[in-house]
């Protein structure tokens, strides 16, 4: 039987090793309230998933903080 879509969570990248490679597309799930922007990019650049399949990175835990202008037009 045959999937569309299979989705695999990993540990790390450094962690997954073989697998990245064996991936159609790769998605990054990085914690933004964890994470400095310099050890993303150092990891995005040293992976071994190739460009093209790298899909995008998403922001987890990312804080969403309501502007003042949008309280004083709304409230």
């Amino acid at each position: 039987r045959s999937s569309d879509l299979t989705v695999i969570d990993g540990p790390s990248m450094s962690a997954c090793g073989a697998l990245l490679r064996q991936c159609d597309g790769v998605m990054v799930v990085v914690d933004a309230s964890q994470t400095r922007r310099e050890v993303l990019q150092g990891a995005l650049v040293g992976n071994p998933v190739p460009t093209d399949r790298m899909m995008g990175v998403v922001l987890n835990r990312r804080p969403q903080y309501v502007p003042g202008w949008f309280y004083r037009r709304v409230f």
